[in-house]
């Protein structure tokens, strides 16, 4: 193990250079708790995610990583043997090339972001040297292929955590880890950025005095759903046609189907929705987005972590309409801080989405029922203490 006369220190592996909730969330682990430790970011290559975990005074190291290994362990896809066979050669490449790299940096605690994350690292970190820590962020749902090298690679691990009881009862129940020994934090938003009364964007003017815009923040792919809201639009505008639907986020997974965003674009050009939906790209004044809309909506297809976006919205005083499962349905309480409609059921979505239009007190409502479960639930430190709590039972673990 390293020396412990100075702050221990913490790799972090992530697969991705960009930043998308996961990273956020880690970069806001690693401001809040860099007096304690000294964080060493290992990704893929220079981008956003780097240039913020410097600006906070972490160190980047780079590691490229093949970018076919995006495919491996990829939901609901039957890898091709010539992708397995291509995959046996390669991996214990990037392995041994992070190997090395660990032994330069010498951590205390490795923790991997991320399934292909905790693959890599799990392969890569010596026990003898690091303890090994599991950041547990996906649903496993669909997930045949990673989820068996989980499996086998649970013994490598020293300790997890999840940012939600439904990814921990996920790995519980699917990787065969025990539940109770978990630790659950909820991704740490910063409530300073995110809250009520965050001037909108000037892009994004009212020009209809009595609109009601609806939102989906999030990456464009087909998991988010943003087909089934636009689905759910086209009933709406037949019986309250002053709402504008935006669309918020671009495709930054690889492994992701390129031709999504054009989809919806195609569905998004038909006459009844021409001229009410938006596309917004990526944004980087998230708070000034959500503090235009007047409805936030999460509407997932398949597996959500937790819902960063709900957790925002929340923060900002916007109402949240979300699936009834995963993550999202763990935060809200329906009818209460906010709104659930029935998995993929398209009619009930746009019921849902129809009533908040019409009811401004409603919407009202569950804003202030929300901030105040916010407040209880999403104190930052608190969360990020969580985190420093597991870092600091592998060092004393380490020690005995």
């Amino acid at each position: 193990m390293a020396s412990q006369t100075l702050r221990p220190k913490v790799a972090v592996i992530a697969p991705t250079s960009r930043t998308g909730g996961a990273e956020l969330s880690m970069l806001q682990i690693i401001q809040r708790c860099r007096e304690q430790y000294e964080f060493h970011l290992i990704v893929p290559g220079d981008g956003p995610f780097a240039v913020r975990a410097r600006a906070i005074g972490a160190s980047v190291s780079y590691l490229p990583w093949p970018r076919r290994f995006g495919e491996v362990g990829e939901r609901n896809k039957k890898l091709a043997p010539a992708t397995v066979l291509w995959a046996a050669f390669v991996v214990p490449a990037l392995v041994w090339r992070l190997r090395r790299l660990l032994c330069k940096i010498n951590p205390d605690v490795v923790i991997t972001n991320g399934l292909k994350a905790h693959m890599i690292g799990s392969f890569a970190v010596t026990k003898r040297r690091s303890r090994l820590i599991w950041y547990l962020r996906e649903g496993l749902e669909g997930r045949s292929f990673g989820v068996k090298i989980l499996r086998a690679l649970k013994f490598r691990c020293d300790s997890q955590i999840a940012i939600s009881e439904y990814v921990a009862q996920d790995a519980s129940s699917i990787l065969g880890l025990k539940q109770a020994a978990i630790q659950v934090a909820y991704n740490i938003v910063d409530l300073s950025e995110f809250r009520p009364g965050v001037p909108r964007s000037v892009d994004l003017p009212k020009k209809v005095q009595g609109e009601v815009w609806f939102g989906v923040v999030g990456a464009l792919t087909p998991l988010k759903g943003q087909d089934l809201f636009l689905n759910a639009a086209e009933e709406v505008l037949k019986y309250v046609p002053n709402c504008r639907f935006l669309i918020v986020g671009s495709n930054f997974y690889e492994t992701e189907g390129n031709d999504y965003e054009q989809k919806l674009k195609h569905l998004a050009e038909s006459p009844s929705l021409h001229s009410r939906v938006h596309f917004l790209g990526f944004r980087e004044d998230i708070p000034s987005v959500m503090a235009a809309l007047d409805v936030v909506v999460q509407c997932n297809r398949g597996p959500e972590g937790l819902g960063r976006s709900v957790l925002e919205a929340m923060a900002c005083g916007v109402p949240v309409l979300a699936v009834d499962k995963w993550g999202p349905a763990e935060l809200i309480q329906d009818g209460h801080t906010g709104l659930l409609f029935p998995h993929m059921n398209t009619v009930e979505f746009a019921r849902q989405m129809i009533r908040l239009a019409l009811e401004a007190p409603l919407r009202k409502t569950l804003a202030a029922n929300a901030l105040q479960w916010i407040g209880a639930n999403l104190e930052p430190q608190l969360l990020a203490d969580k985190v420093s709590a597991v870092i600091r039972a592998q060092l004393n673990n380490a020690r005995s």
